[in-house]
């Protein structure tokens, strides 16, 4: 069993409920059924941010990674149930605040006992037949990951490549192991009929790399990708190992417009709390911008939104003494010596002259506190809280079509590449982190990202 379809998850979804259902039973009263309700309908959909009706079988397995994420579900569902309390209070409620933490408790009890009990379920019944794989790839790597899945008969069952019919890779495999082209991936997938499919393609560009990883998803089958690029992807538990070997899954998001409208909800209040709490630091930077140097407290950087490339002008106190649209010619120049020069990898890195930044813009540049005004324009609805980096247009006009991907999202005041690397990516890999986070995003990440940008602001990591 390697891939649960839709009957399965609303199984699990039932046991789930179960859970809840259990103690509200025993204590049926009015009020235990409205507070039952409350979790019953804010369970099912942080479960899902969770990942907890996830397709892929290996989570359901082991009860580490779900504990993980069970825990971070009930502290989420434990503070809106005691918001929601607080409140029915203030409206004339009395339920007795031991009783709801008993019920509470022992709807999170349950819960846990059930999956284990599921768990071990599953583990008793994992003598059944291996799980199939494909390779999409013929590279040596694709070849060392085969040989791994072939030596492992009793849990895998090695299919056979799918490799593209222009690769010089090809040479040497074996003719009946070559089980389609990936130019056909689709009809080789249908034929093959494998439980997963794992994309080793390290020694092509990362947009066909891309492109395959797209295709598989669509696909189904339980799709894994393998590539030095993704390495700088931390995929939590989303990821599994193949001997010696770590695959990250292919496991992309259902963003809906439901969430986007959550989203922007999110946004609104995180800019208006954060502009409210920051006002005296805001006064404060101004008028130590303002002392520093000439010119004037904010600067309007040209900032591209979308595939289309639409520009708008993103607020930042300014932090230089030299005009900043002086700085970026500089930055336009520097990239197109960058990409004349073909053996260069796009390790790019922004080198500013020794005097441009004055000392109070060096300590904002350091700690982010220059991209403050930026909650005005997550407030206009030009930027999110998180999202990708922000492109500006000398970056967008030598874009591969790969790199434009990452603005089919807003772009972020922070993302997953300023708490994962920050600067210290080159532009290949901060591409790649902004795609992973739109191909996964969900408003659970958006939190998780949002506190895990804290340290990196207190601590300065990679600001500059």
């Amino acid at each position: 069993m390697t891939r649960f379809d839709a009957p399965f998850r609303v199984l699990l979804m039932l046991l789930d409920l179960a859970a809840i259902g259990l103690p509200v039973w025993y204590s049926f009263h009015s009020v235990s059924v409205a507070y039952g309700l409350v979790i019953a309908v804010l369970q099912p959909v942080i479960f899902r941010e969770n990942s907890l009706y996830w397709r892929h079988g290996e989570i359901y397995r082991t009860f580490g990674p779900q504990f993980a994420a069970l825990l971070r579900s009930y502290v989420t569902i434990f503070i809106i149930f005691a918001v929601v309390a607080f409140i029915a209070q203030g409206l004339g409620s009395r339920p007795r605040p031991d009783d709801l933490l008993i019920m509470f408790a022992a709807v999170v009890a349950l819960n846990f006992v059930f999956r284990l009990g599921f768990t071990v379920l599953l583990r008793l019944l994992g003598s059944g037949p291996a799980s199939s794989y494909v390779v999409i790839g013929s590279s040596p790597r694709a070849r060392l990951i085969a040989d791994a899945l072939k030596g492992d008969s009793k849990r895998t069952h090695f299919l056979g490549y799918i490799v593209a019919a222009d690769d010089d890779g090809n040479a040497g495999l074996p003719d009946d192991e070559i089980v389609g082209t990936l130019a056909a991936l689709d009809d080789a997938i249908t034929l093959a009929g494998p439980d997963a499919a794992i994309v080793v393609m390290d020694d092509r560009p990362v947009g066909e790399i891309l492109d395959a990883v797209d295709r598989v998803a669509a696909l189904p089958v339980v799709g894994y990708v393998y590539n030095d690029s993704f390495g700088i992807v931390r995929q939590r538990y989303k990821s599994r190992a193949i001997g010696p070997y770590t695959v990250a899954t292919i496991e992309l998001g259902s963003w809906t417009p439901l969430d986007t409208l959550l989203k922007r909800a999110m946004d609104i209040a995180g800019a208006t709390l954060f502009l409210a709490l920051a006002a005296p630091l805001f006064m404060l930077l101004a008028i130590a911008v303002k002392l520093g140097s000439r010119g004037p407290v904010l600067y309007l950087s040209e900032r591209v939104q979308g595939r289309a490339g639409r520009v708008f002008s993103m607020y930042k106190f300014r932090s230089m003494r030299q005009r900043e649209a002086d700085i970026d010619r500089e930055m336009s120049a520097s990239m197109d010596r960058l990409f004349a020069d073909t053996n260069l990898d796009k390790d790019f890195t922004k080198s500013l002259p020794a005097d441009a930044i004055t000392g109070v813009g060096w300590f904002m540049r350091k700690s982010s506190l220059d991209e403050l005004p930026q909650l005005i324009n997550v407030l206009k609805g030009e930027m999110s809280l998180v999202g990708p980096r922000p492109s500006p247009p000398y970056e967008y006009k030598r874009y591969a079509a790969w790199h434009k991907r990452r603005l089919e999202a807003k772009p972020g005041m922070t993302g997953l590449w300023q708490v994962v690397a920050r600067s210290q990516t080159n532009f290949d890999e901060q591409a790649i982190l902004d795609i992973y986070y739109i191909g996964h995003r969900t408003l659970w990440f958006d939190v998780e990202i949002l506190f895990k940008t804290v340290p990196v602001v207190l601590y300065g990591r990679g600001g500059g």
